[in-house]
């Protein structure tokens, strides 16, 4: 967490109006927001929502994007066994828009049964997996899994990230793998890795921006011989 500020009015209104606890205690709402701002776009991710009237408690994932004076919601979603169409369209689009960032194909995947597809759902509601989708209104516009590395739980692997063209360099990546940064602090992580197509310069670039170095491991690239993919990490912190 960078950087904590009060938001002002603008903000309280704001988050106020997205939780639907506007009301006459507003001016007591607000009590922490983790503030970043890329390209001169504000992502205001809702910590903890309080009023004195309704003593409501909110520690969910409220996110604000502010630019040009529009303001768009955009919301985290855990995948669950009931969002699974949801989060079956995001992956899909993910493999059809950016098919070198993944080992698997849309080819592949969008044969898979609703069965197939379920049980992925409830693989990633355990204790050693999670999985977030970044929600713009009821669309998914975003994507990232971890996992607990089999051996050793003091590691866990980001897989499946990815983003939206419209959300890119908006904040929403950001927002997405500090949302995974947390489930690895509540599990006890101490590093997140990642594996990145060497042909990926853009997604190199955003995860060095977020902390991650390359550790000089490579593996081959299934789908491709003449591509490999780097091994990134970081510490949880």
């Amino acid at each position: 967490m960078s950087h904590v500020r009060s938001l002002g009015l603008l903000g309280v209104l704001a988050v106020a109006t997205a939780t639907g606890s506007l009301n006459a205690s507003a001016q007591e709402i607000i009590r922490v927001f983790v503030i970043a701002m890329e390209n001169h776009n504000w992502i205001c991710r809702h910590q903890q929502l309080r009023t004195a009237s309704a003593g409501i408690d909110k520690g969910s994932c409220a996110l604000l994007f502010l630019r040009s004076h529009r303001t768009c919601m955009v919301t985290l979603e855990r995948i669950t066994l009931q969002n699974v169409s949801a989060f079956k369209a995001v992956r899909l689009r993910a493999l059809q828009d950016t098919p070198s960032a993944f080992g698997s194909t849309y080819a592949r995947e969008s044969q898979f049964s609703d069965a197939e597809w379920i049980k992925r759902a409830g693989n990633l509601c355990g204790e050693r997996s999670i999985g977030y989708m970044a929600m713009e209104g009821r669309s998914p516009c975003g994507l990232a899994l971890s996992l607990l590395h089999e051996r050793d739980t003091s590691r866990a692997q980001l897989i499946s990230m990815w983003t939206a063209p419209t959300q890119r360099q908006k904040g929403t990546g950001r927002l997405l793998v500090n949302e995974i940064l947390n489930w690895c602090r509540e599990r006890g992580a101490k590093t997140l890795d990642l594996m990145v197509t060497s042909s990926n310069e853009s997604a190199i670039r955003f995860y060095e921006r977020l902390g991650f170095t390359r550790t000089g491991r490579t593996e081959p690239y299934p789908n491709d011989p003449a591509l490999i993919e780097y091994e990134m990490s970081r510490p949880v912190g």
